[in-house]
Parts: structure tokens; sequence; C-alpha cells
């Protein structure tokens, strides 16, 4: 192989590595434009960021560890349950788009305090609760500490005691 014929193969291979970069930057942002981008809530010192949909009877749903509220979208789960239910899919502090401001422990109890009142501020009295993981120990805890504000709560592959 010549000089010359290796400059060009080189040249060919930089203009497909880059043609390549650009079709997936423009794949990268065709998804991130097609995921819902929810709402954020502040309160407590922090923001909570959740989706929401659907109209009826509120349900929250509360995702596990490595996970996050878009977990219900692309599982089918949000839109199957917003289709009878006003449904809110909440990223837990630290997860997906919600921060973790440090400096507090972020238990069960506190996640659950929070929530509630994040729902208390949209004007949602009563709901229902779905805990996956450890946002069923989360479910748990708004069930035993908000009675009047849970009308029920169900755990899913439940982390919890």
């Amino acid at each position: 192989m010549t000089a010359k014929s290796r400059k060009n193969l080189l040249l060919l291979l930089a203009a497909a590595t880059f043609g390549l970069a650009l079709y997936n930057n423009l794949l990268a942002r065709r998804a991130l434009a097609a995921r819902p981008l929810g709402r954020f809530i502040h309160l407590r010192g922090t923001k909570l960021h959740f989706l929401e949909a659907g109209h009826g009877q509120p349900l929250l749903l509360l995702h596990g560890n490595g996970a996050s509220a878009e977990d219900f979208t692309t599982s089918g789960i949000f839109g199957r349950a917003a289709a009878r239910h006003r449904v809110l899919a909440f990223d837990r502090p630290g997860f997906g788009m919600s921060p973790r401001p440090a400096g507090r422990p972020w238990t069960a109890a506190a996640q659950a305090d929070l929530i509630d009142a994040a729902v208390a501020k949209l004007g949602i009295e009563r709901y229902m609760v779905v805990g996956h993981s450890w946002g069923a120990a989360v479910a748990l805890e708004m069930a035993r500490r908000h009675p009047r504000s849970v009308a029920g709560a169900v755990v899913v592959a439940g982390y919890h005691y």
C-alpha cells in the first residue's frame, strides 16, 4: 500500500467516524425530545421532578433504587394508569431529575414527608400510592405517617420489613 492510498484510507475512516458521530447525535436528540419532561415542585430546600397525566383519583408512582419516574413511562404502566387516574410519578431525591441536597438524611420517612408535602402543595388531599422496590418503603411510610392522605398503598417487589 502506498503512502497516498494509506492517507486516503485514513481520511475515509475519519470522514465515516465523523458521519457516524453526527448521526448518533441526531438520534440522541430525537430520543431526548420524545421523552416527557415533566414538572418541578420546589419545597423544603429541594425540588422534586414529576410526570403527570390523566384525570380521576390521584395515583402516585414511586420508583426503586437505580431507577427514575421515566421507568414507569417506558414500561407502559404510566400510560395505562393515566387512562383511569390522575397519575403522578415522582423522581425520588437523588434520582432522575430530582437533586439530593446534602446535609440531611434521606430516609424513607423523610422522603414520605417530602412527597406528601409536594402532593398537598399540588392541591391533592387524598391519593393512592404504588411503591416499587425501595419506593415501597417510602409508600408504606406515607401510609403510616399520613393516613388521612393515603387512600391505599400497593407495594411491588418491596424492599421493606
